[in-house]
C-alpha cells in the first residue's frame, strides 16, 4: 500500500544510519529492514569501512541478507576473505551469503573452501554453508577437501558431500572408511549412517572390530538393517553409550525374521549374554513395528473401493516406515486433503498358529483387517500417538495379510503398526537375568551412598551414561537440564531414585526433550535452546549445539514433537 509521506521517512531513516550513536544506527538499520526499503542498501555497503562498531556491523549484515541484496557479494568477499575478521561476524557474512544465494555468493563460499592457504577456522563453516545450499556445481570442490586439510576440514567436507550429492557421494566416501585417521574414518561412518545403504555392511563391518570406530560401526549399520550385521546389533546391546544399545535393538527388531535362527543357534551355544538375551526376549515378546508396507490412496473417505479392486488412476507404491515405532507420514506421500483414506498392507509371517499382541497408531481413524477379518476399528479424529490401541490377534502359520483403512479429516495424516513375535522356543528356554528397576530402587534405598564415588562417576560419564552432557554439578558438567549441586537439599531419595530411574515420570518444567526430523532422514534429539525464522539451535544428546536450517526440516513446516523420553534418560 502506497503512503504519500513513504519518500520522507525513508530519507530520514537513512540519514539516520550516519548518526554518531551506534545505537540510533542499530535502529536505522532495523527501521530499513522492517520497511524493505531496498534503495537504503547501497548506502549501508558505502558505508561499511567506516563503521566501528561490531553490532552494528553485524546488523547491517543481518539487513543485507534479509532483503537478498545481490550487490553486496564484493562486501562479503572483503569480510569473509579477510584474516582479522573474527567468528561472529564471519558467521553473519556466511549465513548472508547463503540467504542472498546468487553465483557470485556461491563462488564466494567454494573459493574460499577450494583454497588450500585458508585456515580451518575459515574453511569449516563455509563448507557447512555449501552443504546447507546443497547446490550440485559445489560438489567437486567439496569432495576434493574430504581428502586436502586437517581432520576438522575433511570430516566437515565429507557431512557437506552427503548434504550435497546425497547417495551419489557413497563412492567418494568409501575410501575414507580405510583412512589411516580414525577421526575421517567416524565422519565417513556418520555419513553412511545418514545414507542408509544397506549395500555397505560388508565395507562396514570391519570397523566393528576396531574400538575407535565401533560406536559408530554400530550405529552406521543400524541405520540400514540388515541380517548381515546380526554380530554387530549384538555387540551394540553390549556397549555402554544408550545411543549404541538403542540403535542396535531398533536394527535388531527390524531384521528380526530373518535372524531368528541364528539367534537360537546362538543362544543354545551360550553366546548370548545376559544383556543381549534380554534384549532379544523382549524383541520377540513385545509387539514391534511392521515396516514393509504397500499404500494405496488418496481414496475419498467413506466410499472407498475393495482394496484388491483397485483404485482407477492410483497405484500401490512401496514404503519402508521409519524403524523408530513404525511412523508413516502419509501427508508427506500422498499429499494433505481433507476427507480421504489410504490403504496400507504388509505380509507378517508366522512360524506357528499362535495368538499375538498388535498396537496401532493413528492420526485420523483406523481400521485393521487380519487374514481378511476385521479385528479392530477406531472411527473418530484424534492426533498421531504411537501404539495408542493395543489388541489381540490370530496369526497362522506362514503368511499373514494385514491390512489398515488410515482416514483423515484434516490435517495431518498417518499411522504406525507393531505386532509381537513369537515368544517361545530356545530363545525362552529361561528368563534372562538382569537386574529390573525395582531391584535397583532397593538396593539403593538399602545401601549408603558415596558422594565423592558418585561425582567421580558423574565426571566420567560424558560417553557412558551421559549425565554430565546435560547437568551440572559444582561446576562442573553442561546448563542443558537442571542444575544438580543441591539435589540432595532439595528431594528425599525416593524422590532422587525416581528421577534417576524413571525419568520420563517427571521433567522439571522447561527442559522437555524435543525430536526434529530431518529431509535427509535423520532424527535429532535434544533441547531446543532458541528458535528464529530460518533456524532452530538445538543442544543435542551429544551435549553439543546444532543450528539447524529450517529448510532441511522435513515437512512443509516439519515434524516436530515433544520426545516420549527426556534427555536425563539416556543416563540408562
Amino acid at each position: 500500500m502506497s503512503w504519500s509521506e513513504t519518500p520522507r521517512v525513508e530519507r530520514a531513516i537513512r540519514e539516520h544510519l550516519a548518526d554518531p550513536a551506534p545505537e540510533v544506527r542499530r535502529a536505522a538499520l532495523a527501521a530499513v529492514r522492517a520497511t524493505a526499503d531496498q534503495g537504503a542498501l547501497a548506502l549501508i555497503r558505502a558505508r561499511w569501512e567506516q563503521e566501528g562498531d561490531v553490532a552494528v556491523r553485524v546488523l547491517a549484515l543481518d539487513v543485507l541478507a534479509s532483503l537478498r541484496d545481490a550487490d553486496a557479494t564484493g562486501l562479503l568477499a572483503a569480510v569473509l576473505r579477510d584474516p582479522a575478521t573474527d567468528a561472529e561476524l564471519r558467521k553473519h557474512a556466511i549465513d548472508a551469503a547463503c540467504a542472498i544465494r546468487t553465483p557470485g555468493m556461491i563462488e564466494i563460499l567454494s573459493s574460499i573452501v577450494a583454497d588450500s592457504a585458508a585456515p580451518a577456522a575459515h574453511v569449516v563453516p563455509c563448507l557447512q554453508a555449501l552443504g546447507r545450499l546443497k547446490e550440485a556445481s559445489t560438489a567437486a570442490v567439496i569432495a576434493r577437501r574430504t581428502a586436502q586439510g586437517d581432520e576438522d576440514v575433511r570430516s566437515a567436507a565429507v557431512a557437506a558431500l552427503v548434504d550435497v550429492q546425497g547417495a551419489a557421494a557413497a563412492g567418494a566416501i568409501e575410501p575414507l572408511l580405510r583412512d589411516p585417521f580414525a577421526r575421517i574414518r567416524t565422519a565417513a561412518l556418520r555419513a553412511f549412517a545418514r545414507l542408509k545403504l544397506r549395500d555397505e555392511t560388508p565395507r562396514l563391518l570391519p570397523l566393528v572390530d576396531d574400538e575407535a570406530t565401533r560406536d559408530e560401526a554400530i550405529q552406521a549399520l543400524a541405520a540400514a538393517p540388515d541380517a548381515r550385521a546380526l554380530s554387530a546389533y549384538l555387540a551394540g546391546l553390549d556397549r555402554k553409550a544408550r545411543t549404541v544399545q538403542d540403535a542396535s535393538r531398533l536394527a535388531l527388531a527390524a531384521v528380526r525374521d530373518d535372524v531368528r535362527d541364528d539367534l537360537e543357534t546362538a543362544c543354545a551355544r551360550g553366546k548370548l549374554s545376559e544383556t543381549q538375551l534380554a534384549a532379544v526376549q523382549a524383541i520377540y515378546s513385545e509387539p514391534q513395528p511392521i515396516l514393509d508396507w504397500r499404500l494405496l490412496g488418496p481414496l475419498k473417505r467413506g466410499a472407498e473401493p475393495k482394496a484388491e479392486d483397485g483404485a482407477p488412476g492410483l497405484a500401490w507404491i512401496e514404503h519402508r516406515a521409519e524403524a523408530k515405532d513404525g511412523f508413516v507420514d502419509l501427508t508427506k506421500l500422498l499429499a494433505n486433503p481433507s476427507e480421504v483414506s489410504a490403504y496400507a498392507t504388509a505380509d507378517v509371517r508366522s512360524a506357528t498358529d499362535r495368538d499375538a499382541e498388535m498396537a496401532v497408531g493413528s492420526d485420523d481413524s483406523v481400521s485393521v483387517w487380519v487374514g481378511g477379518e476385521l479385528v479392530h476399528e477406531f472411527k473418530g479424529n484424534r492426533a498421531w500417538k504411537a501404539d495408542e490401541d493395543r489388541f489381540r490377534v490370530q496369526l497362522r502359520a506362514g503368511s499373514n495379510a494385514i491390512r489398515l483403512l488410515v482416514g483423515n479429516g484434516t490435517g495431518a495424516w498417518a499411522f504406525n503398526a507393531k505386532i509381537a513375535g513369537d515368544a517361545t522356543g530356545p530363545l525362552f528356554a529361561r528368563k534372562a537375568v538382569r537386574p529390573d528397576v525395582e531391584a535397583y530402587r532397593s538396593f539403593a534405598l538399602s545401601h549408603r551412598g558415596d558422594p565423592a564415588h558418585g561425582f567421580e562417576i558423574f565426571r566420567r560419564s560424558r560417553d557412558e551414561a551421559m549425565c554430565i552432557r546435560c547437568h551440572t554439578v559444582f561446576g562442573v558438567g553442561d546448563k542443558v537440564g537442571p542444575e544438580l549441586s543441591d539435589i540432595g537439599a532439595k528431594y528425599g531419595r525416593e524422590e532422587i531414585l525416581a528421577s534417576i530411574l524413571t525419568p520420563s515420570q517427571r521433567i522439571a518444567e522447561g527442559y522437555r526433550s524435543s525430536s526434529i526430523e530431518l529431509q535427509d532422514g535423520r532424527v535429532l534429539f535434544g533441547m531446543i535452546q532458541k528458535e528464529t525464522k530460518d533456524s532452530i539451535e538445538l543442544y543435542d544428546t551429544n551435549g553439543e549445539r546444532a543450528r539447524i536450517e529450517k529448510a532441511d526440516v522435513a515437512g512443509a513446516a516439519g515434524r516436530r514433537c515433544p520426545a516420549k523420553i527426556s534427555s536425563i534418560s539416556s543416563s540408562g
